[in-house]
């Protein structure tokens, strides 16, 4: 596991206590030289992340589905499809973030963000310019959705839809599901994925932007199931992992920049 200097980010040795760039302590080397033994890997974490990912997540919401599809069935709406998998999403990306918060309570402080200023300003400014190209594309072609269809969908339905079932608290409902994934996405494609690519591989960082958004794109479309944002899903995972790379292993700058992301598929 890369251990790297809290001050110029430089990747420290496992005896460089003071970092030989800039002369920085790092207490982290100085635990590991004097307990002699290491916190656990980020392959570990990783595969942790992934086994929870892939429970809650995949299987969760597949278990879900099954069982609003009956449900709805029974009872018949005109909003079957849209109910069946916004409420299973709902209550996956719930209850996935739940436990991931849990899981990494005592790493949530430095996951936000553990850059400098600049780092934060210039990567914002970068990110910010990208959201908007993206939300301008999504707006030209039906493989180019940001969100699912059937959710943009059930928006753009009008009085119609907003009249049954409550339409307004399930829209509301939709964008709370949303922005837990983005959260849970962030920690599980960003955190865990790239650092274990980062510390455990021999991968050069122009590899591990590509693996990683490659990966990530396949994890996100097993959860949310909708082809039409593959395209989407793939460029936002790759500027997404190059803002992480270059804001010290933060993703505080990404769940901003996708949040707003979001909103203003929602908003417009």
């Amino acid at each position: 596991m890369k251990i790297r200097c809290k001050n110029c980010f430089k990747t420290l040795r496992p005896n460089e206590e003071y970092c030989t760039y800039c002369g920085e302590r790092s207490e982290e080397v100085a635990q590991l030289m004097k307990k002699g033994v290491s916190d656990i890997d980020s392959t570990t974490k990783l595969k942790l992340a992934l086994v929870l990912y892939g429970i809650l997540g995949f299987v969760g919401t597949g278990i879900f589905i099954v069982v609003f599809s009956l449900l709805y069935k029974k009872v018949g709406t005109s909003t079957m499809d849209f109910n069946v998998n916004a409420n299973s999403l709902l209550i996956t990306s719930l209850v996935l973030l739940f436990v991931l918060l849990v899981t990494y309570s005592k790493e949530l402080k430095s996951m936000i963000f553990n850059g400098n200023i600049y780092m934060f300003g210039s990567t914002l400014l970068v990110g910010g310019i990208s959201i908007v190209a993206i939300y301008l594309l999504s707006k030209i072609s039906s493989f180019t959705k940001v969100v699912p269809s059937y959710m943009t969908e059930y928006i753009n339905g009008g009085d119609r839809y907003l009249q049954e079932n409550n339409g307004l608290f399930s829209i509301a409902c939709m964008y709370v599901s949303m922005i837990a994934v983005v959260v849970v996405e962030e920690i599980v494609f960003r955190r865990r994925l790239v650092d274990a690519l980062d510390d455990d591989t021999l991968l050069s960082e122009r590899w591990i932007l590509v693996v990683a958004a490659l990966f990530s794109t396949f994890l996100d479309f097993i959860w949310v199931m909708s082809i039409e944002t593959l395209f989407m899903s793939f460029i936002i995972n790759l500027i997404m992992t190059l803002i992480y790379m270059n804001t010290n292993r933060s993703i505080g700058v990404n769940i901003l920049l996708r949040i707003i992301l979001v909103t203003l598929v929602f908003l417009f």
